[in-house]
């Protein structure tokens, strides 16, 4: 007989199982906020590995330049140790300036202190930057192509929320202001993209207040940086809300396990390329518990994120393939948002509140990712083809593809927030 203790361990065993990640180069999954200094050891990085992180992002830690690339070592060597990757801060980086003449000095000793790690992912340039600061970033990035071709240099955009910072209008969350909004940040990331050539896109949108619901420019920002990034052939991150806290825009809330499936499926629906979760650790100031509370101390957000990383990384392996062909939504229509059309293979959905992702890979391959938009009520969910296809099913569960039955009408169960990966071939 199977004594007690023995089905405890088991479990705890399974508990701590680590997933099989892919690597950041096909499909990044990290976060911003990394443990500080003092908290840079073996058991935080085993920690951040055990949560499904295939990359680290920095902490918000100025130190001077020889304490920062001790940091930095120490923090790519705890990363190789776990299977990760990391994106290093260094100010001679953050702060440099073309005019002068420790330039091009600060670069080469930046690339050969750390260029050779095998950890390294990329460098970080900047956070939030407005048109003004991109003559100077687009020097810094091709000044690290130039020296270091291998790795990224990161930056990443404010959201269209955030007219101010671009020259945009205020932001007022009202809908008769949207075209100038929509039409200020258009031209703030196209200006981004042809002045700095960045390898990816990265932005950050948080949409998530007190009382539920989820403000509409999340759908809006996801759809105007996947159609640039689209157009100009560059992967995109999506940075999402794990940290509550108060804002000038609203108290942000405390998400949950259906809020943070939402933010994931619906990114990945739109053919993103990196998911990001704002924050790991709790940051200092009027901030709610994140991932690792303020006690040092996982909270539940560590074991929520945890299982959908687990999730991600058995949709990862295909999704890395794929380029999105359009989105669209049945039910209610956010801003910027399109109706599924009705000359495409579907000639019905039922639901109440979902997005329909058309997806292919480069060779005839065809993929719909369904995703149910409602973040609270589990729902049914049918689709309808025009023809007769053979369709099969990617499981979130154990990555395996299974047939589905039926030719032209399959229905499935949803939870909030759920998406689900399909591919389809015609019978005739």
């Amino acid at each position: 007989m199977v004594s007690v203790g023995i089905l405890l361990a088991v479990a705890l065993s399974q508990s701590l199982e680590r997933p099989r990640i892919v690597s950041p180069n096909k499909f990044v999954v990290t976060y911003w906020w990394s443990p500080p200094p003092e908290e840079t050891t073996p058991e935080r990085y085993r920690e951040i590995a055990t949560a499904g992180f295939n990359l680290v992002m920095p902490g918000a830690v100025d130190l001077p330049v020889d304490k920062a690339r001790a940091h930095n070592l120490r923090v790519l060597d705890l990363c190789k140790a776990n299977g990760l990757k990391a994106v290093i801060l260094d100010s001679r980086v953050t702060d440099a300036k073309p005019s002068s003449p420790n330039f091009g000095r600060d670069l080469d000793a930046v690339v050969k202190d750390f260029a050779r790690h095998p950890a390294l992912y990329g460098y970080f340039v900047a956070d939030e930057p407005s048109d003004r600061d991109f003559p100077r970033l687009a020097a810094i990035c091709e000044g690290l192509r130039k020296r270091d071709p291998k790795h990224v240099a990161y930056i990443n955009l404010v959201p269209v929320v955030a007219g101010g910072m671009f020259g945009g209008p205020p932001f007022r969350n009202d809908p008769k202001d949207y075209p100038a909004e929509r039409d200020a940040y258009t031209k703030h990331v196209e200006n981004y993209i042809a002045q700095v050539k960045p390898t990816l896109v990265s932005y950050d949108e948080y949409d998530l207040f007190v009382g539920g619901g989820i403000r509409g420019m999340y759908f809006a920002n996801l759809e105007l940086i996947r159609r640039l990034a689209g157009e100009h052939r560059i992967p995109f991150w999506n940075i999402v809300l794990v940290t509550p806290h108060v804002h000038p825009h609203g108290t942000y809330r405390d998400p949950s396990l259906d809020d943070l499936r939402f933010l994931m499926y619906t990114t990945l629906a739109y053919g993103a390329r990196g998911m990001c979760y704002f924050t790991y650790f709790t940051p200092p100031g009027g901030f709610g518990d994140a991932i690792i509370g303020k006690d040092g101390k996982p909270t539940r957000h560590y074991n929520e994120v945890r299982s959908l990383n687990f999730e991600l990384y058995r949709l990862a392996p295909t999704l890395c393939k794929l380029k999105s062909d359009g989105v669209y939504h049945v039910g209610k229509l956010p801003l910027e948002c399109q109706p599924l059309p009705s000359d495409t293979i579907l000639t019905k959905v039922d639901g109440s509140d979902v997005v329909v992702s058309f997806l292919s890979d480069s060779g005839r391959g065809r993929y719909l990712m369904i995703v149910n938009k409602d973040m609270t009520q589990s729902q049914r969910i049918g689709i309808q083809f025009a023809n007769d296809y053979s369709l099969r099913e990617l499981s979130a569960v154990d990555g395996k593809w299974r047939s589905v039955p039926g030719l032209r009408d399959f229905s499935s169960d949803y939870l909030p927030g759920q998406g689900k990966l399909f591919s389809y071939n015609s019978k005739r």
